[in-house]
């Protein structure tokens, strides 16, 4: 059965309609600033449970996205924010016993030993993890993030591969750091974490069968000192400045899942790639597409890709958003060659990972050879009275002329009068 928890009081939803809010009447009563007497409704049968907004002017948000219209599934371990309240999604069914995995085959899944920790990036915002099955994001704020099957975790995966608490993300001057706290342990880049990890934008983070992508921007550093001691570090023994060793190369990019055409505004005519399933697009520097227009709000849309499926979704932002001229009232599918206008930002989407590889810059194409009527010469104003040799051959192999045709005039007026003057020879001489 599927109950919904909150500090360890639990309200088991029943088959039918569970109405959430702070009247007395609702099954789930909760008497806290934001929530309305009918806020939220639940739907639950044998299949499972479906939540959906009481009313136009309640706020309901599953996993930190906000409902609209239409209803949305629950699952084991999803949190719902009502009012200042946020609840967790209990599926007793999805919380068995952890199974332990064979360690050996676990460190033999991993070509090289992990380093006790990575090297601190330093202080990091706007932490967030991307699940590469799904799309899901989850935000890491201040507080340590949790990883478990356990449905009070932040973050839940059902499988008895997982411990009930089993990985936390912590930030700190250090930046985000990973710590395992379980018995069968965990994988950043394919290697075993051995206690903390330091994480790097851009990581894989492996918990039991899930995978996330780690994202987060690195604190700008203090302005250098000015010259003196510090600066001495830098040089040899002789007084001689040392030579600064190159950053690595970085491995290529993967090709982009989709790109978008930029069609007005600063950034017209530039296509900018989209390399996640989960896009943020808006104003404000912490998104992933960043446009600066006055039109656009600091948070304005999320892209993500579902099943092969893009669907935009507008986040309340002041001027709209538009897919082919209509309003996004909840999410909408995107197909390919879609208009989207975000405020009066227009952008045309091109979802690459829905086609084969196409060639740059659109290729040559070899058509067969094309027969032209040749358009005849009109004749010089003042022609040469002598062509030459040379001209009367290009006159014949290139431009029509009429010479052939008076000639074979005169030779048939010679025939006809040869013609007749034999007939006359032979009447008057031939008698």
């Amino acid at each position: 059965m599927i109950q919904l928890e909150l500090g360890g009081e639990r309200w088991p939803l029943a088959t039918g309609e569970t109405v959430i809010g702070s009247s007395p009447a609702a099954a789930v009563r909760l008497e806290h600033a934001g929530v309305l007497p009918r806020h939220a409704l639940v739907h639950a049968s044998a299949a499972g449970a479906a939540i959906r907004r009481a009313g136009d002017d309640a706020v309901v948000s599953v996993n930190g996205v906000r409902l609209g219209t239409d209803p949305v599934p629950l699952l084991h371990g999803d949190k719902i924010q009502v009012g200042v309240v946020e609840l967790a999604v209990v599926d007793e069914r999805k919380a068995g016993a952890t199974r332990m995995a064979d360690a050996t085959a676990l460190r033999a899944a991993t070509t090289s030993p992990a380093p006790a920790s990575a090297p601190a990036a330093g202080p990091m915002t706007g932490g967030r993890l991307v699940s590469q099955s799904d799309g899901r994001e989850y935000q890491l704020g201040k507080a340590s993030t949790v990883f478990g099957r356990d449905a009070t975790c932040d973050i839940v995966i059902e499988s008895t591969e997982v411990s009930r608490r089993h990985a936390t993300i912590a930030n700190g001057p250090e930046g985000f750091v990973f710590e395992d706290a379980s018995a069968n342990g965990v994988l950043v880049n394919g290697e075993r974490v051995a206690g903390r990890r330091n994480l790097v934008r851009g990581d894989i983070l492996q918990v039991g069968p899930a995978s996330f992508r780690f994202y987060a921007e690195t604190t700008p550093a203090a302005a250098a000192p000015p010259p003196g001691a510090a600066h001495r570090l830098f040089d040899t023994v002789h007084g001689i400045p040392a030579m600064v060793p190159a950053f690595p190369s970085r491995p290529t990019a993967p090709p982009p899942l989709a790109t978008v055409l930029v069609r007005t505004g600063g950034l017209r005519g530039q296509r900018l790639p989209i390399r996640t399933p989960v896009v943020n697009i808006g104003r404000a520097d912490y998104n992933d597409l960043v446009f600066g227009e006055e039109s656009v709000s600091a948070s304005h849309a999320k892209l993500q890709r579902r099943e092969e499926v893009w669907v935009l979704t507008d986040l309340d932002s002041t001027n709209g958003t538009f897919v082919d001229g209509e309003q996004v009232h909840g999410e909408v599918p995107l197909m390919p060659g879609s208009t989207v206008r975000f405020g009066d930002l227009t952008v045309l989407f091109d979802p690459t990972d829905l086609r084969g590889p196409q060639p740059m810059g659109g290729g040559t194409k070899v058509v067969g050879a094309i027969s032209i009527p040749e358009t005849p010469r009109m004749p010089a104003a003042r022609p040469d009275p002598v062509p030459t040799a040379v001209q009367r051959g290009r006159v014949r192999t290139r431009v029509p002329s009429r010479r052939p045709g008076l000639r074979r005039g005169v030779l048939v007026l010679v025939v006809a009068l040869a013609v007749i003057a034999a007939v006359a020879a032979f009447y008057f001489f031939g008698r």
